[in-house]
C-alpha cells in the first residue's frame, strides 16, 4: 500500500454489466456527477449495448460469459492501486462519497476489501455485514458479531466475512482471490467464504457511503439468466460438502445490557443542551466534575478547546474518559467540531455510549445569541454549526436519538410555574404557539414519594386510571423507558403520559429508547433444483427459483 494512502485518483471504478444498458448509462452519468475525472471501467457480457461517453473504457465479452469471469477480467486491466466494485443496477446520490471506504483501506491495513451500503426503493439502507459459519454440513450466514471499530480520522466500520458488491478491494487482494469463472451467478457467498479459509485478508463494511439500489427492473432476456443463482450456489454447496444455506439475521444489539448506558449529548449552543444535561444529572447520571453554570464536565471541555485548535485530541483524553464514574452523561457545545476525534477513543469503551442530540428551531437560536451579544454573522454561524451536528449525528455509530428543545421546554413549565408565566409574555413564544398549537395541561407540582406513593407538593396523590396510587418504580414501569423520571422535580408529563401509555420517552425526547430493537425473525435459504455441472456454459431457464438468497447479493 502506498504511505501515502489511497486517494480517489488511484480508485478504478469497474462496472460489471448484462442486458440492461439503460441502467448501466445512468450508473455512469451518476459517477460522473461526482467525481468528473473518475476512471471508470466497464465489463460487458451482454448482447444489449449502452451508449457510453468515449472516456469510459469498455470491454465486450462473449455473450453470458457469467458475472465470475467478467469481474476476473475487469481485475486484471486494472492498473490502479484499488477497485471499486459495482453493478449497473445501482446509482450514485449526490451526496455519494467513496472517501469514507479509503478511509477504512488506509486506517487498516489487514483489511483487504471494505463494502458499503445500499438504499433500496423501500427507503432502508444496508450494508449486510455477515459473518459465514460451516457446522455439521450446514453453512450459517448471520450477521456480523464484530465490535465496531473507528479510523483515527473518524470513520466507523466493522469487520466481517461478507460485504457487499458495492465494494473497494486492494489490488493485491484481487490478484489473490480471483472468482470461479464456472459460478456465472450464485458467486458472491462462495467468494467471500473461500477469502474467510484463505485467512490472508479481512473484510470489513462501513454505511458512510451511500447508494442507491435500482428496484428490479429484470426484463424477459434478462431474468431466466438472472434466476440461475440459486442452482450454481447450490452445486458450489455440494462441491464442498454443505447440504443447505441458513440465513439467521439476529437481534440488532451490539452491547446488551440493563443498565443505563453513557451519554454523549451534541447540539449546538444556546439549544437546550445545558437544560437537557442538568436533567440527566438529576435522574442519576454522573456529571464528573461539571460546572453549575453549563452542566459541562471542564475536563472534557478542556480536550475540545485543545482539539479545535490542533485538530486531534490530546493524548490525555484516554484517561479523562477512563475517570469518570459511570453512568456518566457529558456535553460540550464543541462536540459538533470535535465528536470525530473521540470516536475511536469510545470505540475501545467496553459499552460504547448514546448519543442524543438536542434541536432547536434556528431562529430562536440565532435570537439567543443575539441577546447575550454574539459578535460576528450570527446566522452564518448557527447554520454551519447546525449542519456539522447532523453530520456527526449521521456518523455516530451507536445507540443515538434526539431531542425536541421546545418540547422540553413545555414539559419543564409544568413543573416551573414561573417559567410558564415568562413565557406566556415571550412574544417570539407566542408565535410559536399560534404556529404549532398544543392541548392546554394543568401546571402539575414537583413530586416527592414517602414509599408508599407519589404526591405532589399540595399533598394530592398521584393516582393511576384504577384510582390506586402510584410510586416512583410503578410510574416508570407504565411510562415505558429505562429512565428514573419520577424523582422529586423530574420534568415529566405525567398526566398525559399515564392516558397514552404509548412507551415513548416524553419530556420533548423524540426517537427510540436506549434499548436494543425487536428481534428479527431467522428463516432457512435450502435452494431447490436439479444439480448443475459447473462446467456447463449452456443457459439454464428453470424458473423456480423464488428468493434472491440464494448466495448473490
Amino acid at each position: 500500500m502506498p504511505s501515502r494512502g489511497f486517494t480517489v485518483a488511484d480508485v478504478t471504478f469497474a462496472i460489471t454489466a448484462f442486458q440492461r444498458p439503460g441502467l448501466l448509462a445512468n450508473l455512469v452519468h451518476s459517477i460522473r456527477q461526482n467525481y468528473p475525472a473518475a476512471k471508470i471501467m466497464v465489463v460487458d457480457n451482454g448482447r444489449r449495448k449502452a451508449t457510453l461517453p468515449s472516456s469510459v473504457r469498455v470491454f465486450h465479452l462473449p455473450f453470458d460469459s457469467g458475472i465470475s469471469a467478467a469481474r476476473n477480467y475487469i481485475a486484471s486491466k486494472v492498473e490502479t492501486s484499488a477497485m471499486l466494485l459495482l453493478e449497473e443496477d445501482f446509482l450514485f446520490f449526490p451526496t455519494t462519497r467513496i472517501e469514507p471506504l479509503l478511509n477504512v483501506l488506509n486506517a487498516d491495513a489487514e483489511v483487504g476489501v471494505v463494502g458499503g451500503a445500499m438504499m433500496g426503493g423501500d427507503g432502508r439502507i444496508t450494508s449486510f455485514s455477515m459473518d459465514i459459519d460451516v457446522f455439521r454440513r450446514t453453512m450459517y450466514l448471520r450477521e456480523s458479531r464484530h465490535r465496531q471499530l473507528v479510523t483515527p480520522c473518524g470513520t466507523p466500520y466493522r469487520i466481517c466475512d461478507v460485504a457487499l458488491n458495492f465494494a473497494l478491494f486492494r489490488r493485491e487482494m484481487l490478484l489473490e482471490h480471483p472468482w470461479d469463472d464456472r459460478l456465472k451467478v450464485g458467486e458472491h457467498t462462495p467468494y467471500f467464504y473461500e477469502v474467510k479459509k484463505a485467512r490472508r485478508w479481512r473484510v470489513a463494511t462501513c454505511r458512510e457511503s451511500v447508494l442507491y439500489h435500482v428496484p428490479d427492473q429484470r426484463e424477459k432476456d434478462y431474468l431466466p439468466y438472472r434466476q440461475r443463482a440459486g442452482r450454481y450456489f447450490q452445486a458450489y454447496l455440494k462441491a464442498n460438502n454443505i447440504d443447505k444455506c441458513v440465513r439467521v439475521v439476529k437481534q440488532r444489539d451490539e452491547h446488551p445490557c440493563p443498565v443505563n448506558p453513557n451519554v454523549v449529548i451534541l447540539g449546538v449552543g444556546h439549544s437546550g443542551t445545558s437544560v437537557l444535561a442538568k436533567m440527566l444529572h438529576r435522574c442519576g447520571w454522573e456529571s464528573g466534575e461539571a460546572d453549575e453554570t453549563f452542566g459541562e464536565t471542564i475536563s472534557i471541555r478542556r480536550l475540545n478547546q485543545q482539539a479545535m485548535r490542533s485538530g486531534r485530541l490530546p493524548d490525555a483524553a484516554t484517561t479523562a474518559l477512563q475517570s469518570l464514574p459511570e453512568p456518566w452523561a457529558i456535553k460540550d457545545p464543541r462536540f459538533v467540531y470535535t465528536l470525530r476525534y473521540w470516536l475511536p477513543l469510545l470505540a475501545r469503551m467496553k459499552r460504547p455510549p448514546a448519543l442524543i442530540m438536542i434541536q432547536r428551531n434556528p431562529q430562536d437560536v440565532i435570537k439567543s445569541y443575539q441577546r447575550r451579544g454574539a459578535p460576528g454573522d450570527i446566522e452564518s454561524m448557527v447554520s454551519q454549526r447546525i449542519h456539522l451536528a447532523q453530520g456527526e449525528f449521521r456518523r455516530w455509530p451507536w445507540t443515538k436519538l434526539t431531542v425536541d428543545y421546545e418540547k422540553l421546554s413545555r414539559a419543564v413549565e409544568l413543573f416551573d410555574p414561573l417559567r410558564s408565566v415568562r413565557s406566556a409574555t415571550d412574544p417570539d413564544r407566542q408565535r410559536r404557539e399560534r404556529e404549532h398549537p398544543r392541548r392546554e395541561m394543568p401546571i402539575v407540582s414537583p413530586l416527592s414519594d414517602d414509599g408508599s406513593g407519589l404526591f405532589r407538593s399540595d399533598g394530592s396523590a398521584l393516582r393511576s386510571e384504577d384510582g390506586s396510587t402510584l410510586n416512583s418504580y410503578q410510574l416508570a414501569d407504565l411510562l415505558g423507558h429505562s429512565f428514573d423520571i419520577a424523582m422529586e422535580g423530574s420534568a415529566a408529563r405525567l398526566e398525559e403520559d399515564l392516558q397514552d401509555r404509548t412507551g415513548t420517552f416524553h419530556h420533548g425526547l423524540s426517537g427510540p429508547h436506549l434499548s436494543s430493537e425487536a428481534p428479527l425473525e431467522s428463516f432457512t435459504l435450502d435452494v431447490a433444483g436439479s444439480e448443475t455441472d459447473l462446467s456447463d456454459r449452456e443457459s439454464v431457464t428453470d424458473d423456480t427459483i423464488e428468493r434472491s438468497d440464494n448466495g448473490s447479493v
